[in-house]
């Protein structure tokens, strides 16, 4: 992911989906979970393993991370975003509103 344009990792949310802490490179396509993820302290392989080794031995880390995912994973779940959206476009639609024509 180095040197991708994406704007966001699809692939980040299995791991998240698996209910195991995660963790990420320092990387912008991660920024959009990073409520729920541990990042890496670089890219480098010395850097990586620092970074895993520091959560390997931190199980308080690991369990909030945990829980964090899990609430990530609550306010990002399909059936619930699409109920927030159909409440907002429903609400533009109401012809009481001022701004709809």
């Amino acid at each position: 992911y180095q040197h991708t344009q994406d704007s966001s990792s699809a692939a980040v949310r299995w791991g998240l989906a698996s209910g195991r802490p995660v963790a990420c490179t320092p990387l912008g396509i991660f920024d959009d979970v990073s409520d729920a993820v541990a990042f890496l302290p670089g890219t480098a392989p010395a850097e990586l393993a620092r970074g895993i080794r520091g959560l390997l031995d931190d199980a308080e880390r690991r369990q909030q991370l945990q829980q964090d995912a899990s609430a990530w994973l609550t306010a990002h779940d399909w059936p619930r975003l699409s109920l927030r959206l159909r409440g907002l476009i429903g609400a533009l639609a109401q012809p009481s509103l001022p701004w709809v024509t």
